[in-house]
């Protein structure tokens, strides 16, 4: 096995058996799994925001469409088209 890796291992023995080693790597991946579950709820609620966003322009546009069709056709009957 190359020294290097013969080294890492010894030491990581080593602190396995560190129980507050073991302790505080236990509240890092605890943390760690806290931030990526943070981040993700994050991203959803930025894609729902963003979807609900866009589904209001939408209906605002579908609004304005439905006004402008509805001035057309009394423009048109004004001129008696």
């Amino acid at each position: 096995m190359d020294s290097a890796i013969q080294k890492a291992n010894n030491r990581l023995n080593f602190l396995s058996q560190d129980k507050e080693f073991l302790h505080r790597a236990n509240l890092r991946t605890i943390a760690l799994s806290d931030f990526t579950t943070a981040m993700n709820d994050a991203k959803d609620e930025g894609r729902l925001e963003a979807q609900k966003e866009f589904e209001s322009e939408i209906k605002n546009k579908d609004e304005q469409i439905k006004r402008l069709e509805e001035e057309l056709k009394k423009y048109r009957m004004s001129k008696g088209d």
